[in-house]
């Protein structure tokens, strides 16, 4: 019943498990009340114009616990809105040929939710409002998804997952609107994102574990997006099973807090490699390697390794003038950033760039409005061309 009183979480799970190979289950106009759904291959959840699945606030409709990965640790947690698959860091895919799409909204118990959930198991038991988990062959188009216990869309040791035409919006805390998590091979475009975190972060689990498993994501493409709000285009901060082939094209963003952004910290381990950022309006650039948060735990038995990184074609107009581009590396010489391009970007007057603990950047072409170099403040760093 579509009153957005009932709990349907019965009715909507009996017609996931009789779907047919190849079938669709119809979420028609109105508001239809859910706990966790577990979602299977080779089917279609469609949500018609004017359909709204929306997640219960109550913690109890999210049992029993599943094992999944939240802020790089492997643990359990509650079951998310909507889960696919199941977490096996040596395995396969579980969940093959899925889509979740249509014109209606998927939206999640919020705030109240993420809050309850907290109180009563921890912090780090959260779920998410999409958690896919082993999963190959994903499709999530068309929709509004908002208000999510924590993040919004998340998946884990996949593979092929395409999300594109969403409109994403998350006023929670903690509230990140997609990340790829040790997964090959996304394709992220057309989306817009209202975020109170990170609007992407690309992650690969952390520290010790991370670095173990050792899975790392690869292949990741976001093109023609717009970062409204938010806290940042990221890469990070769990990067321990490494990161490469990022790409970043014709995408905009608002004033995001970090702009696009690669972060670790000396703890986490993994190599984060070959990302290309070009054709985009940002407001800023900013390589990380000290963070104030999610850096408890462990050590992993290397530091991190951060090279290979062009930005160019790069509209910073309106941008603030300071610190309009950062670039950190590691102190430990063997672990600076190093082979970095930025070419052809234009920054406000009086912009200044601050480079510390890199090798091998080069500046070309990098003006200001009126046409003249920003001030640049380099500590410890060498081969810096400008």
């Amino acid at each position: 019943m579509g009153n957005g009183v009932q709990l349907n979480t019965m009715s909507i799970q009996r017609a996931i498990d009789a779907c047919p190979a190849g079938g669709t289950v119809y979420i028609p106009a109105g508001i239809f009340r859910s706990g966790a759904l577990f979602l299977k291959s080779n089917m279609t959840l469609y949500l018609a114009k004017g359909a709204t699945l929306q997640g219960s606030a109550d913690p109890k409709d999210y049992l029993p616990f599943i094992r999944t990965r939240f802020e790089g640790w492997e643990l359990d947690t509650y079951a998310s809105l909507l889960t696919a698959g199941k977490l096996d860091n040596k395995g396969g895919f579980v969940v093959e040929n899925l889509a979740i799409r249509g014109q209606g909204t998927i939206r999640g118990g919020g705030d109240v939710l993420g809050k309850a959930m907290t109180a009563a198991s921890g912090f780090r038991t959260r779920g998410r409002l999409f958690c896919l988990m082993n999963c190959r062959n994903v499709d999530m188009q068309g929709l509004t998804v908002e208000e999510s216990p924590s993040w919004t869309i998340h998946y884990t040791y996949c593979r092929q997952v395409a999300c594109h035409d969403l409109t994403i919006r998350s006023t929670v805390f903690n509230g990140d609107g997609i990340d790829p998590d040790s997964s090959l091979d996304s394709h992220i475009f057309n989306c817009s994102f209202d975020t109170n975190d990170d609007c992407i972060a690309v992650k690969s689990g952390k520290n010790p574990e991370g670095y173990t498993i050792g899975r790392p994501t690869e292949g990741v493409y976001i093109s023609y997006c717009d970062f409204r709000v938010g806290h940042g285009i990221s890469i990070g901060s769990e990067i321990s099973g490494s990161i490469r082939r990022v790409v970043v094209r014709d995408c905009q963003a608002g004033n995001l807090l970090y702009g696009m952004q690669i972060k670790g910290t000396k703890e986490r381990g993994g190599v984060v490699e070959d990302v290309l950022v070009q054709d985009c309006a940002l407001r800023r650039i900013t390589v990380f390697t000290k963070l104030g948060y999610n850096n408890d735990g462990q050590a992993a038995p290397v530091q991190p390794t951060f090279r290979n990184f062009r930005f160019e074609n790069i509209d910073m107009r309106a941008a603030k003038p300071q610190d309009p581009i950062v670039l950190q590396g590691f102190p430990n010489p063997a672990h600076r950033t190093r082979q970095v391009l930025l070419r052809n970007v234009t920054l406000p007057d009086g912009a200044n760039v601050k480079v510390s603990h890199c090798e091998q950047v080069r500046f070309v072409d990098v003006r200001t409005v009126s046409g003249n170099k920003p001030t640049y403040a380099i500590t410890e760093s060498t081969h810096i061309e400008q």
